[in-house]
């Protein structure tokens, strides 16, 4: 800790890191040779691992090696279930090593091993689905399909070389804190003129307006009460279950602010470098890049001069909308906009890949705690959610749908409430990490939110019984991984 401002060392030196970054990227986007760019990316992201993970380094290395083996030289059948196995075991494996014998990884090195996990098993995907595309291609044009409904889906192209693969996980955008974004995203930075007439510059000044305020409020705060305090027995001995229950939004204001500053640095560190730069009309999607005229992108990708005259923005490489977050009223409604390169990741590559439906949010759920960390409190906080998603839609369906201008408003204020608090009261374990440290802070102000989760359940339910059918709105409640579809209504006659 810095002394009398409460910040780790590992924040500062990753502050001062993404600083470089930023700056960096005013020079990197010069370069106009695909060849020499890709180099120089992959030659400064090494240089970073380096500087952070010291000889931790070879862990990386394995992890791009191997997946390197699975990509390119292993048959496209099996490659992607092979890399999401070995991928996540070898995170695994070095987050509970010192049980082995093994040494123990630090958080900095440990955070480059999660987006490398992200970046390594999504190119499986990715080269695999190109695999099946292309053949699926063959047989449309085999049996005379028009180049119409060819072109209706996204063009994959997948067919990283050896040392593509260590370009793509090394590359020195995003390598330390993310955001995740695709090969093809990555493939485009290098090949395209985007970055050069993208408004590079204002896109970094836009996503820095906040950053003084979130730094000040960060220090300031986490001066006068440092999350620590909760694994004192000081802190249990000499304050109130109500204090304890104050303490919980003052711990997740501070989590946000820290979270928001590293989101903000690293999103700049794309903006600067051009990465996740695209035309608006193709309509790009966080995580995703254009979801639309793939073609066209192509097509434009090859010809400077009709590049410049092209509106551009960064949406792809965008994580999170703080004024959501802080002001969404519903959970559903505020995840939107949280971590939403992370949450691309989860349902292309583990949502929409389970056969059985049921499973697919719980199963999703688990794989977002599981990538997160071995230690309880992550499984505590995330897996909290699903119940208070379903508490929140019984009353969404009981009064938000038809509700009154008043109603609503005084409907929108409880849930954002109510939000802010369940948010506070899960995250603390996400922040206390052991199963000690967490269930004792719980424990010490009696499962207080559980009981009211439990409580407003109940009283929905009989309000729902109660209420005569023809003037309840029948909704389908659509309980996707981070309210993917907000609640649809459709009324009865």
């Amino acid at each position: 800790m810095v002394a009398g401002l409460g910040i780790a060392l590992d924040d500062l030196l990753y502050g001062g890191l993404l600083a470089v970054g930023i700056l960096f990227g005013w020079c990197f986007r010069r370069i106009k040779n695909p060849v020499k760019k890709k180099w120089v990316s992959t030659t400064v992201g090494v240089l970073l691992v380096l500087a952070v993970s010291g000889s931790h380094i070879l862990r990386p290395l394995i992890v791009t090696t191997v997946n390197a083996f699975f990509i390119t030289i292993l048959g496209k059948k099996f490659s992607h279930i092979l890399s999401f196995i070995f991928t996540f075991g070898f995170l695994t494996f070095f987050r509970v090593s010192d049980y082995f014998g093994a040494p123990y990884a630090p958080g900095p090195v440990n955070l480059i091993n999660m987006v490398l996990t992200m970046r390594m098993v999504g190119l499986a995907f990715e080269s695999r689905d190109s695999w099946l595309a292309h053949k699926t291609e063959s047989k449309m044009a085999t049996s005379g399909a028009k180049l119409s409904e060819m072109e209706e889906k996204e063009p994959l192209d997948v067919h990283p070389g050896f040392m593509d693969v260590y370009h793509y996980a090394f590359c020195y955008v995003g390598v330390l804190t993310g955001p995740y974004f695709r090969y093809t995203t990555y493939r485009d930075m290098i090949n395209t003129p985007f970055a050069r007439f993208a408004p590079c510059w204002d896109a970094t000044k836009s996503r820095l307006l906040l950053l003084p305020f979130t730094v000040i409020a960060f220090v300031i705060v986490n001066s006068l009460y440092p999350n620590k305090m909760a694994l004192t027995d000081e802190f249990y001995s000499n304050h109130s279950v109500l204090y304890r229950i104050i303490f919980l939004s003052i711990a997740f204001f501070n989590f946000r602010m820290r979270i928001y500053t590293g989101v903000m640095l690293s999103e700049c560190v794309c903006t600067m470098a051009g990465l996740g730069a695209y035309p608006d009309w193709c309509k790009p999607r966080y995580g995703m890049g254009p979801t639309c005229r793939w073609q066209e992108v192509a097509r434009l990708g090859r010809s400077p001069v009709q590049a410049i005259r092209e509106k551009y923005n960064f949406e792809t490489v965008h994580s999170v909308i703080i004024s959501k977050c802080e002001f969404e009223p519903t959970v559903r409604q505020a995840m939107k906009s949280w971590n939403m390169t992370i949450q691309y990741w989860l349902a292309a590559y583990v949502y929409k890949r389970l056969p059985i439906k049921s499973l697919r949010t719980v199963a999703t759920m688990f794989m977002s705690a599981f990538w997160h960390g071995a230690h309880a409190g992550y499984y505590l906080c995330i897996m909290s959610v699903p119940p208070h998603l379903v508490v929140e839609d019984l009353y969404v369906k009981l009064y938000m749908n038809n509700a009154g201008p008043k109603l609503r408003r005084f409907m929108n204020f409880m849930m954002w409430f109510m939000r802010l608090q369940g948010f506070g009261y899960m995250s603390i374990t996400f922040q206390l990490l052991t199963i000690d440290a967490a269930l004792r802070y719980w424990g010490s102000i009696y499962y207080c939110y559980h009981w009211v989760l439990a409580a407003l359940y109940i009283t929905g339910l009989v309000i729902q019984f109660r209420r005569p059918k023809n003037v309840t709105p029948t909704v389908t409640v659509q309980h996707d991984f981070h309210a993917i579809d907000p609640p649809k209504v459709n009324k009865t006659e």
